[in-house]
């Protein structure tokens, strides 16, 4: 529903399928069931690492969305946003597997840090198939990113080592507006 988009993984999604309503709701009973859970297993270092990183990763999202049409936006601040939204979700995942299994603290470090690690490199390969690939094969609509105004890392690296004309571009669909051939633009 954020980023409005109509497909995820090659199927139609729930708010395109039953509207904005109906999946806030059963997103919030998703939400609050996963918290059942959490609490029945009885551990609280899971709930620990679980409830940290569904606030982080809100906190990103609303950092992300704070930085929507900001051309400006710096390498660091991006990888900072991805590292929030992402990595934390894959961090969280990979920790609490370690936790579940008892593993030395020196295992779960490693793998919270491969999580961290793997969140990132899925991102960053997602915001550049935003711009490289296929519908049909990505399963979602390309060039959502960038019709929202989202500053991801093909966006930065294409303005930096642009021409100042092709900065000049960046700039305007970024901040400003864009036209309907400016995506084909983008893609090239």
């Amino acid at each position: 529903m954020v980023d409005e988009s109509d497909l995820r993984r090659g199927n139609e999604t729930a708010n395109a399928l039953w509207g904005n309503q109906a999946s806030v709701l059963v997103g919030d009973f998703l939400f609050s069931r996963s918290f059942q859970l959490m609490v029945e297993d009885g551990s609280l270092e899971v709930l620990r690492i679980l409830s940290n990183a569904s606030a982080v990763i809100a906190e990103g999202e609303v950092l992300q969305l704070m930085n929507v049409g900001d051309i400006s936006l710096t390498e660091d601040k991006y990888y900072e946003v991805i590292g929030a939204k992402t990595a934390a979700l894959f961090t969280a995942a990979c920790e609490v597997g370690a936790v579940v299994a008892e593993r030395p603290e020196a295992e779960v470090k490693a793998l919270a840090d491969y999580g961290t690690n793997l969140g990132i490199a899925f991102q960053l390969i997602d915001d550049a198939l935003d711009y490289s690939a296929e519908q049909a094969s990505l399963g979602k609509t390309i060039g959502d990113d960038f019709r929202e105004g989202k500053v991801t890392l093909p966006v930065l690296l294409a303005n930096r080592k642009g021409t100042p004309d092709e900065q000049n571009f960046w700039k305007r669909v970024i901040e400003q507006s864009q036209t309907k051939s400016d995506l084909d633009t983008a893609l090239a």
